[in-house]
């Protein structure tokens, strides 16, 4: 993938006499647990081209349209709209359908199209909370402790660094950063309150910077479940478009809570 990326970036800016990066990020990976969050994954990955904003307004008989004939996903081929790219393999997917293998195609056509119709709140929040996985909170747990384990017995340099990037900090100590910038008082994040943005803020906070699964996130902010948290963090994004204070803060509160990452590994 990385090739395919360097690639692509070389190409493009000789073809517009530029240069520096085109695409934004490294590619990354996720270990996922068990077909459930892996059919779960598939299904987001293809929606993804009428979850936009031009797109996700329009009714739903359009959505499926246009999701149907998007010129550059997998997902025709998948349902058998249209003939398969020869570089997919969909087998591993479709066979995760419990049905015929001749009725796969169809019955996984009706699994991503039934997604089309609302989000799954839920999952994009464990998808954009986790750094390592997607899954449960056990299993979250697990990879996030062998992961530990083996980058403490590294001493390679480039293994330090990455480290920096993903040191917890303690949920005390985010909801005290938050509290100062945001000038209210700590227990105010605790509380449910109609159209705030402060527990999704610090829910998501806790998540990025602390490494709490959502259940753990749920015990702090004495939010009623695991499940609850997750949609706390998924309604961030809505809050940001209308709280124009807390946007324009956040990238200052996501600075200083990676510096003190950062600062806790070097100590």
């Amino acid at each position: 993938m990385q090739s395919v990326e360097t690639g692509y970036t070389v190409y493009y800016n000789l073809r517009h006499n530029r240069s520096g990066h085109v695409l934004q990020g490294r590619y990354g990976a996720k270990l996922v647990e068990g077909d459930e969050y892996l059919l779960n994954l598939s299904r987001y990955v293809h929606l993804n081209p009428v979850f936009v904003d031009k797109i996700k307004n329009l009714p739903l008989k359009k959505r499926i349209e246009i999701l149907r004939n998007y010129w550059w996903s997998s997902y025709p081929g998948y349902a058998r709209i249209t003939g398969e790219y020869e570089f997919v393999t969909s087998g591993p997917i479709l066979g995760l359908m419990e049905t015929r293998k001749n009725r796969q195609r169809r019955e996984y056509r009706k699994y991503v199209e039934s997604g089309a119709a609302e989000t799954d709140e839920e999952f994009l929040a464990l998808l954009k909370g986790a750094r390592l996985t997607i899954g449960g909170d056990e299993f979250r747990a697990k990879i996030g402790g062998l992961y530990h384990e083996l980058a403490e017995k590294s001493q390679k340099p480039e293994d330090v660094a990455f480290r920096h990037q993903i040191e917890n900090i303690s949920a005390e100590e985010i909801l005290s950063l938050l509290s100062k910038m945001l000038e209210v008082e700590t227990e105010w994040f605790k509380e449910r309150k109609r159209k705030s943005g402060l527990r999704p803020l610090a829910a998501k906070m806790l998540s990025k910077y602390g490494g709490l699964t959502n259940r753990k996130i749920a015990e702090v902010l004495n939010i009623r479940s695991g499940t609850a948290a997750g949609r706390a963090i998924a309604r961030l994004g809505k809050v940001l478009e209308s709280n124009r204070k807390l946007k324009i803060l956040l990238p200052e509160i996501e600075n200083k809570l990676a510096k003190k990452a950062a600062a806790s590994v070097k100590c």
